[in-house]
């Protein structure tokens, strides 16, 4: 870079990371967070494609993780960003594709989207168990109803959508169903899963 554009980086690395207003302090004076932007500073100057940022948020108080969150969208408007952490619930705040590596192989590559949705619509109602398992299994796209633990007003059913991509494509047929006779309808929504029980699980098939 020449002396000018090396001078206009360094303002736009600056400008990026919000670091202004500690621009003529020493590096042994800043707190933990703004150490941190000054090392993504340091990683964009040349105005990287690919950025690889490894725990990024590791010990920064919550505002602090807030602003790098904050700053790491806005990188990835103009660059690719891998994120490396085992803080899941960055990982899952900020990221919009994740893959598990897990003794060195790669077990997951997929969507935040894809990890999170279930295939199961939940529902709960005051009917007798009864009655509300013959109904729910009799509407068509639903392939089994499974019982679950009681929680809340209501006996709780999680519905098996089998090939149905989006449970929305079919929880107004099962409120209207519902309301047809004249139970109350207690919650109806998508079942979501948790990324850490995600990676739980995957830890569990190999016996940890």
């Amino acid at each position: 870079l020449s002396d000018a554009e090396r001078t206009d980086r360094i303002r736009e690395a600056i400008v990026k990371t919000e670091l202004a207003s500690k621009v003529t302090d020493t590096i042994g004076t800043l707190s933990r967070g703004f150490c941190q932007r000054v090392g993504v500073a340091q990683a964009i100057l040349h105005s990287p494609l690919v950025l690889i940022l490894d725990e990024p948020t590791n010990g920064l108080d919550p505002t602090q993780v807030q602003h790098m969150r904050d700053l790491i969208r806005t990188l990835a408007e103009h660059a690719t960003v891998i994120l490396s952490s085992h803080i899941l619930q960055e990982v899952q705040a900020i990221c919009d594709r994740i893959i598990i590596i897990h003794n060195g192989q790669k077990v997951l590559d997929a969507t935040i989207e894809e990890l999170l949705a279930g295939k199961h619509l939940l529902v709960a109602v005051d009917a007798e168990p009864e009655r509300a398992l013959g109904l729910l299994n009799s509407i068509e796209g639903i392939e089994s109803v499974e019982p679950m633990a009681q929680q809340g007003p209501g006996h709780r059913y999680a519905l098996d959508l089998g090939k149905l991509d989006d449970p929305a494509e079919i929880a107004p047929i099962v409120a209207s169903q519902i309301a047809m006779e004249g139970w109350k309808l207690y919650a109806l929504q998508p079942e979501r899963h948790d990324l850490q029980k995600i990676f739980s699980e995957i830890s569990a098939q190999d016996g940890r």
